[in-house]
């Protein structure tokens, strides 16, 4: 009996170790299965989707984002070169079949890594001109492996190839009181399809010493096109406080065909600081009565004033019947700039009993702000008048 316990007991214990061979032998059989093994890649860099070609006068500014993965999804390996289609638009409707072969192309750059090439490339316009004459080039772009092997070229981009005038010379802005006035001199020959009018603008910044020293955040807008031969316009949507920038492109043909020049350089100027200073506040007359009438004044600069220099002081004189009516325009007091907020006027009376003054600012740039708030000031009955301040000689 000992003997087939112990036997008993003895399958019990092998038990557990036929299960474990089940289960493994189970697992191997699963790790053994023979699979159809991944065909290599091809490494094709995929065609680009946002290729950008924008010709600016004599020259085209190509740009694009280097892609990064292969037609099957996986990483490039190795360099890549980036290749230019040069295809001549002989028809405008007529654009290039995806996949089509090129006629024409030619490598940008040598094979580099994705990493090391630019997002773009500025090139001669006359390098991507086709060899037979046409009025404009289609143009588009690929990444070539190191086999010069490519998934396919981008999107076509057009671009006029029609000869278009030299921009115009000698931009300047100079700040009216209703807007800003530019003024150039016009291309020749003027361009027959104008000129286009670009501006920017941001906040002027009050630690800014000089308008270019900030930063323009806002990007170039087209503002109008005037005729070629213009040469000067009035921008009348300005703001005080804000910086603007201004240039000018000279113009050819139109729509798909539209070519442009390259830009002027740009003109800044800030309109807070060529604007007038406000005009002073809180004047304040009083006559003094002695042996020469006199009227003091005085008054304060305006908040916000900037770069004051002096101060005018104006009187008009006026009727003695009512209602009051000037006998005189305003006419200045001083014969130089006052340098503080005070005058005197020594010469206020000539028969009439009312006088009326008005004060402005002028900054350092000599612009004169609008006249104060007027003040009329009366000579009462009974005045001094004409007198001399010696004793008279008493008899003895």
């Amino acid at each position: 009996m000992w003997i087939t316990a112990l036997a008993g007991a003895g399958r019990r214990r092998r038990r557990p170790v036929v299960w474990l061979c089940a289960a493994l032998a189970g697992l191997l059989s699963g790790c053994g299965q023979i699979r159809a093994p991944l065909p290599p890649s091809a490494n094709l860099p995929l065609p680009v989707k946002n290729f950008l070609a924008e010709r600016r006068g004599q020259q085209v500014r190509l740009s694009w984002i280097t892609p990064r993965l292969t037609s099957d999804g996986l990483r490039i390996a190795g360099p890549i070169q980036p290749r230019i289609c040069i295809w001549p638009a002989l028809r405008l409707q007529a654009e290039p079949l995806p996949g089509l072969t090129c006629p024409r192309w030619r490598a940008l750059l040598r094979p580099v890594a994705p990493g090391d090439l630019p997002q773009g490339l500025t090139l001669p316009l006359a390098s991507v001109a086709p060899r037979q004459e046409a009025s404009a080039v289609r143009l588009a772009i690929a990444f070539a492996n190191r086999e010069g092997q490519a998934a396919g070229w981008s999107n076509w981009q057009l671009v006029s190839l029609l000869p278009v005038s030299p921009p115009p010379s000698g931009l300047h802005a100079i700040l009216r009181a209703h807007g800003i006035e530019l003024h150039w001199h016009a291309p020749r020959p003027a361009p027959p399809a104008g000129v286009r009018l670009y501006r920017r603008q941001w906040p002027a910044l009050p630690t800014t010493k000089t308008p270019a020293a900030a930063t323009p955040a806002a990007p170039w807008q087209a503002v109008l096109d005037l005729p070629g031969k213009m040469n000067s316009y009035l921008d009348r949507q300005i703001q005080a406080g804000w910086v603007y920038q201004y240039k000018l492109r000279s113009l050819a043909g139109s729509g798909a065909l539209e070519a442009v020049s390259a830009g002027t350089p740009p003109v800044t100027i800030e309109a807070q600081e060529r604007l007038p200073p406000p005009a002073p506040v809180r004047l304040v007359a009083v006559l003094g009565l002695g042996t020469i009438p006199a009227v003091h004044l005085s008054w304060q600069a305006a908040a916000g004033s900037r770069s004051i220099s002096g101060y005018n002081l104006y009187r008009q004189r006026l009727a003695k019947a009512e209602p009051i009516q000037p006998l005189t325009g305003w006419q200045r007091v001083n014969a130089s700039l006052l340098p503080t907020p005070t005058g005197v006027d020594h010469n206020a009376w000539s028969g009439d009993d009312a006088v009326r003054y008005a004060v402005t600012g002028v900054d350092t740039s000599g612009r004169e702000s609008p006249r104060s708030a007027a003040v009329i000031v009366r000579l009462p009955a009974g005045h001094y008048g004409s007198g001399t301040a010696e004793p008279l000689k008493l008899p003895k």
